[in-house]
This record gives C-alpha cells, structure tokens and sequence, in this order.
C-alpha cells in the first residue's frame, strides 16, 4: 500500500506542478480569457463501457483535478450503441471555452505501442485543445499488470489527455501525471 501511495503522490505533484505553471503563465486560451478554474468535461463513450467503471474514471479524473485546484463536471452525450445510446442527448450545443472533449474509444490497429493509452489534439500555434482520445481496451489489458483497478486507470488516463488540453501542449514531463509512456 506505501508503493501505491508513493506512485500515487509523484502522480500528482506533476499534476500540481504542470498545471500550476499553466494557471501561472496565462499561456493557455483558457487562463488567457480569464476563465474560473473550473472546467466541464464533454465525454463519449463510444465502446460501450459500463456506466459504473465510467463514473469511476470520471471520480477519478474529478478528485486529480480537484487536487490540482480545478473544478470539474460531465456531460455524458449520447452515443449510437453501448449504454449511452439510450440516454437523451445533453451535448447537442455548441461547445463553449470551458468544455472539452473526451472519446473513449478502441486503440486503432495503426498505433502499435500498446502503451499508449491515448491522444489529445492540440493547436500548437494558439496552445489550445478540445478534444483527447483514451483507449479503453489498452486500458484494460495494462491494468491487471500493473495491479491497479480498470476504472482507476481509465480516469489516470483520461487526466492525462485532459492535462493536455489544459496545457495547451503535447510535451511530457519526467515525472508525475503527464510523464510520458
């Protein structure tokens, strides 16, 4: 249990420290309309997962966030199969600057490394993104290795992209939650 609190910290320092230097530089589109630390999450559950392990990842992504100073809700928008397919549709506005986008999806056959476990689309130029990609099937195959529950992971991974988006950059650190694979 002290070796999974010990990852557990690291992960979150580098949380804390990536995204206190965006609050601080102002240099995402966010902190630069002045926008609240606050941020709603527009999620899409397009393979189907369950919605108990999707509101762990999204409790998950919520406490990291909250731990970091930021403030976080859900969408969960309506998809044409799985469990969200019968829900009414709570994404058919416009995305607004204080949303993004999180696809839950299966790995494409074209990304290989099968540690990779998602992407985020970022405008380098304006350091700025809406929309992260998490593998859930990646996911589940990396958890029981690393002895860490699915829907734990999922929401690690989620923060991730998410972490991204926020930063308006797609470098890594060497440490905490946005360390590279």
């Amino acid at each position: 249990r002290g070796h999974a609190w010990s990852h557990r910290s690291v992960f979150l320092d580098g949380l804390v420290i990536a995204l206190c230097a965006w609050l601080v530089s102002g240099s995402s589109a966010y902190a630069q309309a002045g926008a609240t630390q606050r941020i709603v999450v527009r999620s899409y559950n397009t393979i189907g997962l369950p919605l108990p392990m999707l509101d762990h990842a999204e409790s998950t992504v919520g406490e990291l966030l909250h731990e970091a100073g930021i403030d976080s809700s859900w969408r969960n928008c309506r998809t044409n199969n799985g469990p969200s397919s019968e829900s009414d549709d709570v994404c058919g506005d416009v995305l607004n600057p204080s949303e993004v986008i999180v696809r839950i999806v299966g790995a494409p056959r074209t990304i290989t490394d099968v540690e990779v476990l998602g992407y985020s689309h970022v405008d380098a130029y304006r350091r700025q993104g809406t929309l992260a990609t998490v593998f859930a099937d990646r996911v589940r195959a990396l958890a029981p290795a690393l002895r860490i529950d699915e829907g734990t992971l999922l929401g690690r991974a989620m923060t991730h992209e998410i972490g991204h988006l926020l930063l308006g950059t797609l470098d890594h650190s060497d440490t905490g939650l946005m360390r590279g694979a």
